[in-house]
């Protein structure tokens, strides 16, 4: 049991908790952390960077544990609590207990063999014991039934053509969870999951935005317009509205067919009353088309309490692609791929790359194509020393793409120190801008009180990186300012800013005419009455001097501690009519973009001639799909990009599909391609 504890730390004592010391993975007792460094599936997931040897080693261990098991276990190993479900009988069935839950699997076994109490708490409290029973009867079980799940599920994939990435769902867990406690039952029939079934999703939708009113007295809320032109020339057009507690689609049209009528202008009319005018803050649209210009100055004209505003990940990809040109950005990137399409052309070379990485890949694919390009070279750079060191170990001299011409270019590249150098140049001028990308994707940190100071930021620290060089950082400000004062900024991230007080409160906040005039801006744009507005002024003088509230010893400690709509619902009571100007403010998103969904089914409803029946039910579909894929939760941290990558997308085959003239040799017998 020593040699497993080499390889973990126990973290908690009293609930059995280890981590594993190459994956930090945490999982309950020492013999699931034996299963995981084994690689062996089950109770829990494998070591994706466990060495070979103590994976083999593991593996030994876990035979021996059987082996141990099943010398002492004689009449238990065959009792009908071992069985799998597809053999379990009445007197099991009173115990509907899975196997994966070990506690719970003993107190079953206690009841069915009558073990004596003294036996039991010696079991349930040797952690080691209990968890290779538990083991063992999944392992018994993993030839027959839980296999062959797993290959009747993989024969419905496979069928339907369904993503394997969609496995990671979490709705595709729930459901085999809920199947596994159902124990028995039929499968739904397509007119149960057309019928029943697609209806109660729809009420729950409706019940998420009756429950997220009842917030927008608060919170306010932003509607969000995703639109796009589809293959056949069509302009859809989503409606999404936003807040803390939820993400919702209201309505999408084709709104080809209303560009030159009012149709369109009465249509965001008829979502604003939906939402109610007192409700919405801000209006946030992730392009520049023509028309949604037109629509906009009709909107503003009309409706004067609320703001237009650009998303802020589309102007900020608009930045970096402008950069890009300007740094000669794509020479470097044409490299880049050059070395990770040769890597992934033959899957024994990407073997070898993954062996001197530890396992990490090369490519990262993000949810823009600026963002893959630049995470992707930030990774490469950062794999320097790993990949010159593959490119000079004996088994890559000993192999035959050494000799190969795309394998002699990729080596010499890789030793080439002006790469490097114009490599980690550009990823000087982009990865502060990537930064406040991914500010703006955020999901859990509501990014309106944020990205005001994020782009000062993002300005100083390129600055910083040019080693103040006006001839290299000026022409990357004009960019950077130009596209920040036409589209981007507007009042609500100077408010935001100011009403930020772990800015305000700052030794370096800096409240120039532009964050002054922002925040007046807001407050004669959101409140209409001037009763209200003169209530503002005099307690905006209380949050600026630090009185009531504001001056308790709790207060000063949450400013860089809570996130800013916590802080003013917790210590803003006293000014209530700036409390509720400054949460509303700062609840606010900055990106329509990261509400984008699958549009595979709204480009059927809209491009396919249907029966009203038809038409009814697919948009019944298109609701619950968009608003299922807008429930699932971003997974963010603060010491990466997590909350911007993503499993698959449309650009990815630029960094591994070999097309360049370079990679032409690489052998297909090789690679598994050819004959």
């Amino acid at each position: 049991m020593d040699d497993v504890r080499m390889h973990g730390t126990v973290i908690d004592r009293k609930n059995q908790r280890v981590r594993c010391k190459y994956c930090n993975k945490d999982m309950r007792g020492i013999t699931r952390l034996k299963y995981h460094l084994a690689c062996i599936r089950g109770d829990v997931a494998p070591c994706q960077e466990v060495p070979l040897d103590v994976k083999a080693q593991m593996g030994v261990l876990i035979r021996e544990g059987r082996q141990r098991l099943k010398s002492k276990s004689g009449k238990l190993e065959s009792s009908r609590l071992l069985r799998g479900r597809n053999n379990s009988t009445k007197s099991v069935k009173a115990f509907p207990v899975s196997c994966k839950d070990t506690q719970a699997a003993e107190v079953m076994e206690q009841k069915v063999v009558n073990l004596s109490p003294n036996v039991m708490t010696e079991k349930f409290y040797d952690n080691d014991t209990v968890t290779e029973s538990s083991s063992f009867c999944r392992r018994k079980n993993e030839d027959d039934s839980w296999r062959h799940a797993c290959l009747c599920i993989g024969k419905f994939f496979y069928d339907s053509g369904i993503d394997f990435c969609e496995a990671n769902s979490p709705y595709f867990k729930s459901m085999i969870d809920a199947i596994v406690a159902c124990g028995s039952g039929h499968a739904p029939s397509p007119s149960e999951l057309r019928g029943w079934i697609l209806h109660e999703e729809l009420k729950a939708i409706n019940q998420r935005l009756e429950d997220a009113k009842s917030s927008w007295e608060t919170t306010g809320c932003s509607i969000l317009l995703d639109s796009w032109t589809d293959n056949g020339g069509r302009d859809l057009l989503c409606f999404i509205v936003d807040c803390p507690k939820v993400t919702i689609l209201l309505k999408y049209i084709d709104a080809s067919d209303h560009i030159k009528e009012d149709d369109l202008v009465k249509t965001f009319n008829g979502v604003i009353e939906m939402v109610g005018i007192q409700n919405v803050v801000q209006v946030v649209t992730c392009n520049t088309t023509d028309y949604m210009e037109v629509v906009r100055e009709r909107l503003m004209e009309e409706q004067k309490n609320m703001f237009w505003t650009h998303c802020a990940v589309y102007c900020i990809d608009l930045m970096l692609e402008e950069i890009g040109i300007m740094i000669n950005m794509k020479e470097v990137l044409h490299n880049a791929k050059l070395i990770t399409k040769f890597v992934n052309s033959n899957m024994q070379i990407l073997a070898l790359l993954k062996k001197h990485t530890s396992g990490r890949e090369l490519v990262c694919p993000a949810k823009t194509r600026s963002a893959t390009d630049i995470l992707t070279l930030q990774n490469i750079v950062s794999e320097k020393e790993n990949l010159r060191n593959m490119f000079n170990s004996t088994s890559w001299k000993a192999s035959t793409w050494s000799s190969t011409t795309s394998g002699k270019e990729v080596a010499d590249l890789v030793w080439k120190p002006s790469f490097w150098a114009s490599a980690e140049q550009v990823l000087k001028v982009m990865i502060p801008l990537i930064r406040v990308l991914r500010l703006a994707y955020g999901d859990e940190k509501r990014p309106m009180g944020y990205i005001y100071e994020a782009m000062d930021r993002a300005k100083e620290t390129i600055q910083i990186d040019l080693n103040y060089d006006e001839a290299k950082y000026v022409p990357i400000w004009t960019v950077v300012d130009r596209i920040w004062n036409n589209l981007l900024h507007n009042p609500l991230h100077s408010a935001g800013y100011y009403l930020n007080p772990g800015y305000f409160y700052s030794d370096d906040f800096f409240g120039d005419a532009e964050v002054a005039a922002g925040l007046l801006d807001c407050v004669e744009c959101l409140v209409q009455d001037l009763k209200v507005q003169n209530l503002l002024h005099l307690q905006l003088d209380d949050y600026r001097n630090v009185k009531g509230g504001f001056a308790m010893q709790q207060a000063i400690e949450g400013r860089t501690k809570c996130h800013p709509v916590e802080w003013w619902s917790l210590y803003g009571g006293h000014c209530p009519e700036l409390q509720r100007f400054a949460m509303r403010i700062l609840s606010q998103t900055c990106s329509g973009m990261r509400c984008r969904q699958d549009r595979g089914l709204l480009r059927q409803l809209c491009t396919k001639e249907k029966s009203k029946i038809e038409h009814s039910l697919l948009e019944d579909l298109v609701l619950v799909h968009c608003n299922l894929q807008m429930q699932r939760p971003l997974t963010i941290s603060d010491d990466n990009m997590d909350s911007l990558l993503l499993e698959k997308n449309n650009w990815v085959s630029d960094w591994i599909v070999a097309t360049n003239r370079g990679l032409k040799n690489v052998d297909c017998k090789m690679n598994g391609l050819g004959p």
